[in-house]
């Protein structure tokens, strides 16, 4: 049994590791032409791209390694079942319950993987992920703060800078606010440097030894201000709302900070819900290894029965309907419609429930009649379209 339970993970693994690879490669290329930008237009270094994309690979990771793992269960039983070599295990006296070793092994091992993405790697991946943002906007502020232009790439200021040094001190600063339409500020500053704040992903213009002219369309009236230090808050388009600066996201948040702002948060407001799913949802994830292996390995014991083909169209079926149903329960948990506790369950439940009609009919060694009148009806359409 040791032996059979091996070589059935050795011809479950392969696939796993190529499928794993071929997902993440297709990720890598959707995103493929941002990256470019970041290295060419943005000037960002490729070892912090890379780093960009290691960081969101754990939010990848919760929804590959499922997937992954089904497939790699499906064509693992298929190639075994269409060489035959399941009837040969059959035949020196293995059981059907004997096969499940390696299924079992792996749908607990993929539930471990894919929980401690979701649970641990998730979070720690989005902070980094928007800390490493912040750093690279502040760079590139620096970066395109040129002297004796004048530079527009903040929203609704105006800067003008008579001397850049390289320590990154400013010198003469001229900045047009216009931000506030009904009064837009002048501020004129001997001295100025760049000060980001990591705590609150913010960046500010800390000036020191000038003067703010106020200037009030309404009332036409001006305004003269002197300081001796002012700070101007620079918005970063790459970092999101102001709110979502000064604390964690829900997905940044590890379980015991979830169950926290769900205890604190009223259920009127929209985040009690999104808390709510994001917190539910590194439960129902995980489990869908479990779920998902019930239906792999009896698809890949029907290849005889039903075809190898027709095997993986199933199984593909089977994949997008639990796809669709998470996607509903993440739609409608965000109104508060269904109760994310019970919506996020609700794909697991339908997908089992085939599983486990799948996985009697395999013991059984039943055929699947549906199936067969589903593969007449294509073949009958095939043969119309053809004659047409």
């Amino acid at each position: 049994m040791r032996i059979i339970t091996k070589y059935i993970l050795r011809e479950i693994l392969t696939p796993f590791g190529i499928t794993l690879t071929v997902f993440t490669l297709i990720f890598i290329l959707g995103n493929l032409m941002q990256l470019i930008e970041l290295i060419v237009q943005k000037g960002v270094g490729i070892f912090t791209v890379l780093r960009l994309l290691g960081y969101t690979l754990p939010f990848l990771m919760v929804y590959i390694i499922p997937m992954s793992f089904f497939i790699s269960i499906l064509l693992g039983f298929l190639r075994l079942s269409s060489d035959n070599e399941v009837t040969a295990l059959k035949g020196s006296g293995l059981s059907f319950f004997q096969l499940l070793p390696p299924v079992l092994i792996l749908s607990v091992s993929g539930y471990v993987l894919t929980a401690f993405a979701a649970m641990v790697a998730q979070p720690w991946g989005e902070h980094s992920l928007k800390n490493l943002l912040f750093q690279v906007a502040v760079v590139q502020a620096k970066v395109n703060l040129k002297e004796r232009v004048f530079y527009n790439e903040f929203k609704e200021l105006i800067f003008y800078i008579q001397k850049v040094h390289g320590d990154g001190s400013l010198e003469d600063v001229f900045i047009y606010d216009q931000r506030d339409k009904e009064i837009p500020q002048t501020i004129i500053a001997k001295r100025g440097w760049l000060i980001p704040n990591p705590q609150e992903r913010s960046l500010n213009l800390r000036l020191e030894d000038g003067q703010i002219y106020n200037i009030s369309l309404k009332s036409k009236s001006a305004q003269t201000v002197s300081f001796k230090s002012y700070d101007l808050y620079l918005p970063l388009e790459q970092i999101a709302s102001d709110q979502e600066k000064r604390e964690k996201s829900e997905t940044e948040m590890y379980l015991p900070e979830l169950k926290e702002k769900i205890r604190q948060t009223a259920p009127s407001e929209k985040k009690y819900y999104n808390y709510q799913i994001e917190y539910y949802k590194k439960f129902s994830l995980p489990f869908a290894c479990l779920v998902l292996g019930l239906i792999a390995f009896p698809l890949g014991l029907q290849s005889r029965l039903a075809g190898r083909s027709w095997a993986v169209i199933l199984g593909g079926t089977v994949f997008f309907i639990y796809y669709l149903f998470l996607s509903m329960a993440f739609s409608l948990g965000e109104r508060g419609t269904l109760p994310p506790m019970i919506g996020l369950w609700v794909p697991n439940i339908i997908v089992g429930l085939i599983g486990l009609y799948l996985f009697r009919t395999a013991y059984l060694e039943k055929e699947l009649s549906w199936l067969n009148r589903l593969k007449q009806a294509v073949a009958w359409l095939k043969e119309r379209v053809s004659k047409s």
